[in-house]
């Protein structure tokens, strides 16, 4: 039996404390799980679904409230995690790129995530891309371009990252980490 929860808001304005308490609830309160919970968690699914405009107001506070859930189901350390430059890289690109920063449009993020795994997929309302013909960020003529590099980090980063055929939505999985060795 799994157990799961869902949890959609829409974003009209940037977050503060307040809205992002109310949206994450106690996930950012920093207090550990009581071992009771702890147990019931490895059971839990969660699914979050945001929609947001394309506003890059809004990456900080949603990628790091992202990380910070992922990391309370054990995916991720949170102080030491890449996760949050490969959310931040797709979260960009899909307001950016895809978007072209028309705030009319919206950007959606669905995510899933349990202790085995956290899936996060981003869609935006833009005509999409090949990523294929995204050139090569080792190559020596692209070595000192400002951008092109976010999609080689996302896929350095996450286990997992697949885009639509449209190319307007990315998919990124990411396994749990190992719990940290402790020093005897």
């Amino acid at each position: 039996m799994i157990a799961t929860g869902t949890l959609t808001k829409q974003m009209t304005r940037p977050l503060n404390q307040s809205d992002l308490e109310s949206l994450f609830g106690d996930t950012l309160s920093g207090t550990p799980d009581p071992p009771e919970r702890r147990l019931l968690r490895s059971f839990v699914r969660e699914t979050m679904e945001i929609e947001l405009p394309s506003d890059l107001r809004y990456l900080e506070e949603v990628t790091s409230s992202l990380v910070e859930w992922a990391a309370k189901f054990g995916i991720v350390r949170a102080k030491d995690s890449d996760l949050f430059i490969a959310l931040d890289e797709a979260l960009a690109n899909a307001i950016k790129h895809g978007n072209r920063e028309d705030a009319s449009k919206i950007v959606r993020v669905r995510a899933e995530i349990s202790t085995r795994a956290a899936c996060f997929t981003i869609s935006d309302e833009g005509a999409g891309f090949n990523p294929a013909t995204i050139p090569d960020p080792h190559d020596p003529a692209n070595l000192f371009k400002a951008s092109g590099r976010g999609i080689m980090l996302m896929r350095q980063i996450m286990d997992y990252v697949c885009y639509n055929e449209r190319g307007n939505e990315v998919t990124m999985l990411k396994f749990a980490e190992p719990p940290e060795e402790e020093c005897g």
